[in-house]
């Protein structure tokens, strides 16, 4: 029998991409893998261990427990659940384990010493060292070649935390990377060799709807916008790591060429600490906050373009929702954004220190000539999307991995007395 455990945890970031990169990664083993799959959540704020089944998946729900910050801690946590988990996987069983935090490190080497013939994966949904740096590759290469005594408390910091990645990304089989440029980084600088890394894009199933100019016209009266109306469409959590304050002043820019232009902004977040920068074109920018899938969907149907800012993705699902409905799409060269948008349209990031800035004139330019160009490049977008990031492109190189993975055909001794 083979079972796949695939271990997320109940955060913040669970309940964005990683929860719905695990959605996706179900659908892709509904019907193209005969493979037992358990669904771990971790710190799930149950009292107690919680066992249910739907649709053909198990899911074990662990309760939290309160631990200290410290790596002894962890790692006791970490050989606990192991323990649990033992009493649930049978003897003679083929078993992948498929983590997608960084710091579950020392849960992997757990269960890597209970089950010795188990495969292990890792998809790289960030670089941890990002949020810290902003993304600022520089700093962080420049971190790594300080001697240690010139680190100081952040920095030290950061090169632990990087030297247990390594590790990890070593340890397990394979890591999954979502884009290209995060392949090229992990072998490079965390010297993982290129045969265990896998690129794999994060795929969604199509769910473009059809509507002619009419239809269009609809749902903008509805939303109350007017048919000559502009929409600019940015969505993600309202941040600074998102590019926000850059996209605002280059959307006052776009103003004297459209001023027909309207930027929506879908999404949580301190919305307050960006009101400020609108001042003089408040009737212009509408804060919505997050909404539900459903009324995301209706902005995406009559959206003109879509603005990625950020300083830092892996492989945005919002950039996906977008190519997916035909919308063309201006960004920066930042990690994981550049491979999603056409040349042109890529805004580079200017780091200089600790300081990362953009040039908004540039900005508001992209951002015009795509509005000017939108029929060609909407085009391409869907194309991009049918290409590289549709369910069916994921489930494809997803289903070779793990069916590469299970190359074993008999437990070791050890497997079977530990389970």
């Amino acid at each position: 029998m083979k079972e796949l455990y695939i271990i997320t945890n109940n955060s913040k970031a669970g309940q964005y991409g990683i929860g719905t990169y695990i959605t996706q990664l179900l659908y892709c083993l509904q019907t193209c893998i005969k493979i037992q799959v358990t669904v771990i959540m971790l710190d799930s704020q149950k009292d107690e261990l919680v066992e249910k089944h739907i649709e053909g998946v198990r899911y074990l729900l662990l309760p939290t427990i309160q631990i200290h910050a410290l790596e002894k801690d962890y790692r006791r946590y970490a050989r606990s659940v192991a323990y649990v988990l033992a009493s649930y996987i049978a003897p003679n069983r083929e078993l992948i384990f498929h983590f997608n935090y960084s710091y579950h490190i020392w849960l992997a080497e757990a269960l890597k010493n209970r089950f010795p013939r188990c495969r292990t994966i890792l998809t790289l949904h960030y670089l941890p060292w990002c949020f810290d740096l902003s993304g600022n590759i520089h700093r962080f290469r420049a971190i790594l070649s300080q001697e240690e005594k010139e680190r100081d408390i952040l920095e030290r910091q950061i090169y632990e935390e990087y030297l247990n990645d390594k590790r990890f990304y070593n340890e397990v089989d394979k890591v999954i990377c979502l884009c290209g440029e995060t392949q090229s980084f992990l072998y490079e600088i965390y010297n993982v060799p290129i045969e265990k890394i896998e690129l794999i894009y994060n795929g969604l199933s199509d769910e473009q709807t059809a509507l002619s100019n009419k239809d269009k016209k609809e749902i903008k009266a509805e939303l109350g916008f007017t048919e000559s109306e502009k929409i600019i469409l940015f969505v993600g959590r309202v941040n600074q790591l998102k590019g926000i304050h850059w996209l605002i002043e280059a959307f006052k820019k776009t103003l004297s060429k459209y001023p027909e232009a309207r930027l929506i902004i879908i999404g949580d977040g301190n919305i307050s600490d960006y009101l400020g920068l609108c001042n003089g074109i408040w009737g212009k920018v509408i804060f919505t906050g997050k909404l539900r899938k459903d009324q995301l969907y209706r902005f995406y149907q009559i959206a003109d373009i879509g603005v990625l800012p950020s300083c830092q993705e892996q492989c945005s699902y919002v950039g996906i929702e977008m190519l997916m409905h035909g919308i063309p799409l201006v960004g920066t060269d930042a990690m994981g954004i550049s491979e999603m948008i056409e040349e042109g349209y890529k805004i580079p990031l200017k780091i200089g220190g600790e300081e990362i800035s953009l040039c908004t004139d540039k900005l508001s330019d992209s951002i015009l000539s795509a509005l000017a160009n939108k029929g060609f490049f909407g085009k391409r977008a869907r194309h991009r999307f049918e290409k590289y990031y549709s369910l069916n492109t994921m489930r494809l190189k997803v289903t070779q991995l793990y069916n590469s993975c299970l190359l074993y055909t008999s437990p070791s001794p050890r497997d079977t007395e530990r389970s």
